[in-house]
C-alpha cells in the first residue's frame, strides 16, 4: 500500500477517534442541532479544500494551462467565493431565510463538484460557476443559523461557534489529504468525485436535521407570506430565487474565465460594503455604533490576512 494512502488512513481514524470523543463530552451542554451543523460544515470545507487542493494541478496537468493563466484563474474562483456571502446573506435575511439558503447552495455546490469530474474547460468552468454561487448562499448562512441556536447572552455560544470552527478546520485537513491524495495517485476525476460525494454528505446530514425538526423555527423566512408570493401563476417569489441562482451561474463562468474583469467588481463590492457598513453605523445607537466600527476596523485587519494568505 502506497505510504500517502496509509497517511491518509491513519488521519481519518485518529480524527475519527477524537470527534468522537469530543462530541461525546459536550453532547448534553450544547442543542443537538449544533452536531448535525457541525458535521454538515465539516463535509462542504472537506468538499471545497479537497477541490481546491487540485484545483492548480488539474489546470496545469490536464487542461495544459500555463503558471499565469492558472493562478489567474485560481485567484479569481477563490475571491468571487468570498464576495458571493454578501448577496446570499442578504437574500437569506430579507427574503429566503437560513435554512432554505442553506439547502439551495449545498445543491449548487454538489453540482458543481461532479462536474468538476469531467475533463472539458467549458464543463470545468460551469462548475466553478455552480460553486461560487453555491458558495454564496451556503457559507454565511450555516454561521447565522449556529448563532441562532442560542440566545443573545447564553454562556454557551462562544464554546459552540468553538466547536463548529473545528469542523471546518478537520474538513480541511482530512479533505487535503484524501482527495490531493487519491486525485494524485489515482485521478483528477476521483478526487472532485470524492469532493462532490463529500458536499452530499453535508447536504443529507443538513436534511436529517430539517426533517427530525432539530433547528425548531429557527433560520425560517423572517415573511413567508412575501417569499410564497406569486409574481407569475405559476412561480412564487422563492422559486424565481431559485432560478435566478441557476441563471447566474454562466456570469460566474464568464467572470472567471475572463478574470481581468473580475477585480475590478470586487473592487466596486468592496467599496460598497464599506460604505454599506459606514452607513449603518451612523444611523445607529451609541452602542451598535461602537460595535460596527470595532466590525470595520477587524474588516480592514481581515483583508489584509487573507491576501497575505
Amino acid at each position: 500500500m502506497h505510504v500517502d494512502v496509509i497517511i491518509m488512513i491513519s488521519a481519518w481514524l485518529f480524527v475519527g477517534v477524537w470527534i468522537t470523543t469530543v462530541i461525546y463530552s459536550q453532547r448534553k451542554y450544547h442543542p443537538k442541532a449544533l452536531f448535525l451543523l457541525f458535521f454538515t460544515e465539516l463535509w462542504e470545507r472537506f468538499s471545497y479544500y479537497g477541490m481546491r487542493t487540485l484545483l492548480v494541478l488539474y489546470m496545469t496537468k490536464a487542461l495544459l494551462y500555463d503558471d499565469n493563466g492558472a493562478y489567474g484563474i485560481y485567484g479569481a474562483y477563490v475571491s468571487l467565493v468570498y464576495a458571493t456571502p454578501v448577496l446570499g446573506g442578504l437574500i437569506a435575511d430579507k427574503l429566503l431565510g437560513s435554512r432554505s439558503a442553506i439547502m439551495l447552495g449545498a445543491i449548487l455546490m454538489a453540482i458543481g463538484h461532479f462536474a468538476m469530474a469531467f475533463e472539458n474547460k467549458m464543463i470545468f468552468f460551469v462548475a466553478l460557476g455552480f460553486l461560487i454561487i453555491g458558495n454564496g448562499f451556503f457559507k454565511p448562512n450555516i454561521s447565522t443559523l449556529v448563532g441562532k441556536l442560542y440566545l443573545d447572552n447564553d454562556p454557551r455560544k462562544d464554546s459552540g461557534f468553538t466547536l463548529f470552527y473545528m469542523g471546518i478546520n478537520t474538513g480541511a485537513l482530512l479533505s487535503t489529504l484524501t482527495c490531493g491524495t487519491i486525485g494524485e495517485l489515482y485521478g483528477w476525476h476521483y478526487g472532485f468525485t470524492i469532493a462532490g460525494v463529500g458536499m452530499l454528505i453535508g447536504l443529507i446530514i443538513f436534511n436529517i436535521g430539517r426533517i427530525k425538526g432539530f433547528y425548531e423555527d429557527k433560520g425560517l423566512p423572517e415573511n413567508p407570506i412575501l417569499i410564497n408570493k406569486k409574481i407569475f401563476s405559476a412561480f412564487k417569489l422563492k422559486h424565481l430565487i431559485y432560478l435566478g441562482a441557476f441563471a447566474s451561474v454562466p456570469l460566474f463562468a464568464l467572470l472567471v474565465n475572463y478574470n481581468s474583469i473580475s477585480k475590478w467588481i470586487l473592487y466596486i463590492v468592496l467599496a460598497g460594503v464599506l460604505i454599506f457598513l459606514v452607513v449603518l453605523a451612523l444611523r445607529e445607537e451609541k452602542i451598535h455604533k461602537e460595535r460596527l466600527w470595532v466590525v470595520l476596523v477587524l474588516f480592514v485587519f481581515t483583508v489584509m490576512f487573507w491576501t497575505f494568505f
